[in-house]
């Protein structure tokens, strides 16, 4: 998500217990009284952080926080998706959860020279969206399967690939071994020139999971997958086998929902790679 804000910057040397202040005052925020959910409103985090009005308007990027007269506004762009419009919302208002807990204003820039604001308040935006407390009330960790995820996407909505990144980046859902990645379609896609791959968790392709991640998307089960044109939301499951250990490989197809329509939605998968557990020989 992308904003436009004054400049500045923190000046804070320790950026970590900084970062976790916010998240704790976003936190309180997304469980105040008035907030119910899911889905979550942000009306009630709107007023108690002073802003007036949410302005759709057609904008060259995700949404921005200006003042007028003294009152805070968020002018948010009118073209995309309303699931992903609450996002930018939120994001907007995570930049005065910031200036709120470093006692700053005009936030921009990196926090201690160490952590980018941007990256911060869509972190935050993932709180007042999804708050830990309503995700862990209703995502079962033992249903660990792409499909799970798809779910929770619709219960809360928020896009897939957004619910994957808090699921297992932000509240740490699954083993660290589990690669998360997710895929854009080129061929379905009218944004991007050549499909590509994103890791969600690890966050760059090792050496191990990159090669690994190209050989399963070849398997018959997920070409088929790829290659659908109409289903949306139909997970798949198969067993793999690479270099003598073997795998448990959960994936569904879904649409990255950043612009509304008529503009066509991207289309990716959202791929987990299980190292299938090996039986007790003792």
């Amino acid at each position: 998500m992308t904003g436009t804000v004054a400049s500045g910057t923190f000046v804070i040397h320790d950026a970590p217990s900084l970062i976790t202040l916010c998240v704790a005052e976003a936190s309180d925020a997304a469980s105040a009284p008035g907030v119910l959910g899911p889905p979550f409103s942000l009306q009630p985090v709107l007023r108690a952080f002073g802003v007036d009005e949410v302005r759709l308007r057609p904008l060259g990027h995700d949404a921005r926080l200006v003042v007028e007269r003294g009152r805070y506004v968020v002018e948010v762009n009118s073209l995309l998706h309303p699931w992903y419009r609450r996002l930018c919302i939120a994001h907007e208002l995570g930049h005065l959860i910031a200036d709120r807990v470093s006692g700053q204003d005009k936030t921009g820039g990196v926090l201690g020279g160490e952590v980018n604001v941007e990256n911060l308040c869509d972190r935050l935006a993932r709180e007042l969206v999804m708050p830990a407390v309503a995700v862990a009330q209703r995502f079962n960790p033992g249903l660990t399967g792409a499909s799970a995820v798809a779910r929770a996407a619709k219960l809360f909505e928020v896009p897939v690939d957004l619910m994957a990144t808090r699921l297992f980046v932000d509240l740490g859902f699954l083993p660290s071994s589990v690669p998360v990645i997710l895929h854009c379609d080129a061929a379905r896609s009218p944004f991007n020139g050549s499909g590509q791959s994103t890791f969600v968790r690890p966050q760059t392709a090792s050496p191990e999971f990159g090669p690994l991640f190209d050989r399963i998307v070849q398997e018959p089960g997920l070409t088929a997958l790829f290659g659908e044109t109409d289903v949306w939301g139909e997970g798949h499951e198969l067993a793999f086998r690479d270099n003598g250990r073997d795998f448990q490989v959960s994936a569904i197809l879904f649409h990255f929902l950043r612009l509304a329509p008529p503009f066509p939605p991207e289309r990716g998968a959202l791929v987990l790679i299980h190292p299938a557990i090996q039986p007790n020989t003792n």
